[in-house]
């Protein structure tokens, strides 16, 4: 595989639990369900950003590493735990995650357009 995408400063699993989740609130709420986050179509979805960013194709244990990754990020403070599932982005994780979103959505701006100049 090519060389690997680095967009987070130390995990590329926080950045694909950021593209995620963004995808799933659509902006509009901070409150979200672990069964949501975790859903199929939802796990598909961080899969297909870990080969993106240059992973592992087959990626042994995604929910594991999801869960792990939303538990770093809890601890971060970027999300809290609400209780029987459900947790909320803090102000300080919606601005990672828009920074997060920002700097992806940039970064396939310039590669699409070295594509259209190929």
């Amino acid at each position: 595989m090519g060389r690997r995408i680095k967009i987070a400063e130390k995990s590329n699993w926080e950045t694909i639990a950021f593209l995620v989740i963004n995808d799933m609130l659509g902006g509009s709420n901070r409150v979200f369900a672990r069964s949501q986050l975790m859903s199929a179509n939802n796990l598909q979805t961080a899969i297909d950003w870990s080969i993106a960013l240059g992973h592992k194709e087959k990626p042994e244990k995604p929910e594991e590493t999801l869960q792990k990754t939303i538990q770093n990020m809890r601890d971060k403070d970027y999300i809290k735990f609400l209780g029987r599932g459900d947790y909320k982005l803090t102000l300080i994780g919606l601005n990672k995650m828009k920074e997060v979103v920002n700097k992806v959505n940039e970064l396939l701006e310039k590669i699409n357009s070295m594509k259209v100049n190929d």
